[in-house]
């Protein structure tokens, strides 16, 4: 994504993005939706093109290239799951395209792509703190406590500056 010198504003910011979407459902209704949400905000990115990338990252690797021959321009993909990134990226560099790829799950395998710069980001669910979520909510059920609809965990952001926070042995 590019944007004009310091103090720029949303508007500032242009490129073009395309979505890897999962298999339809809950999961990707929310990841996408939530991604294209966000876009609104910048009127100067376009989005062109939003495709199921099947969970998969040889299917997130074939739609990419794709995409790269068809939209020169792309800068950005955003993968509902890790793995579709994981594509997105390869296809990229095997094009010699520089491409900001973005990932959704924080695996191992995801975290060493960023460490390694083959990746930009991911967002790190954090399966623990979901775990630990699990149990306080089985907690309050069986002690009659009242619980919410949607239990929500935070996520993280990794990038190349804070992965080895995620990175344990």
């Amino acid at each position: 994504m590019r944007r004009k010198g310091r103090g720029a504003s949303q508007g500032d910011y242009k490129g073009e993005v395309a979505i890897l979407d999962g298999e339809p459902g809950a999961h990707t209704a929310e990841r996408a939706g939530g991604f294209k949400d966000a876009l609104k905000k910048y009127p100067n990115i376009k989005l062109d093109a939003e495709q199921n990338g099947k969970w998969d990252r040889t299917t997130g690797n074939a739609t990419t290239k794709d995409w790269l021959q068809k939209y020169g321009k792309l800068d950005l993909v955003f993968g509902c799951s890790d793995a579709m990134a994981q594509g997105a990226s390869k296809a990229g560099a095997d094009a010699g395209h520089p491409l900001i790829t973005i990932g959704i799950d924080g695996n191992k395998s995801s975290l060493e792509d960023v460490r390694d710069g083959k990746l930009t980001a991911t967002l790190s669910v954090q399966p623990r703190l979901i775990g630990a979520r699990i149990v306080q909510s089985m907690n309050d059920y069986f002690a009659k406590k009242p619980q919410e609809k949607v239990i929500k965990t935070d996520m993280t952001v990794v990038t190349k500056e804070n992965v080895a926070k995620f990175l344990t042995p």
